[in-house]
């Protein structure tokens, strides 16, 4: 596992947080709909978690 600093997520992390599903999370990250940070050696990239409305 990637060490994550701070306020970013992995996607997984981010469906628990805002509720849905990861499969849901891959689909809008490919889409573009959700900005990441590519991060060598993920499968996806890490989304920040201000991200996620309150």
């Amino acid at each position: 596992m990637i060490k994550q600093a701070g306020s970013w997520l992995s996607p997984k992390e981010f469906a628990v947080r805002i509720g849905t599903s990861v499969h849901f999370v891959h689909k809008r990250l490919s889409a573009g709909d959700i900005p990441c940070r590519n991060v060598p050696g993920a499968e996806k990239g890490l989304i920040h978690c201000k991200h996620i409305k309150r």
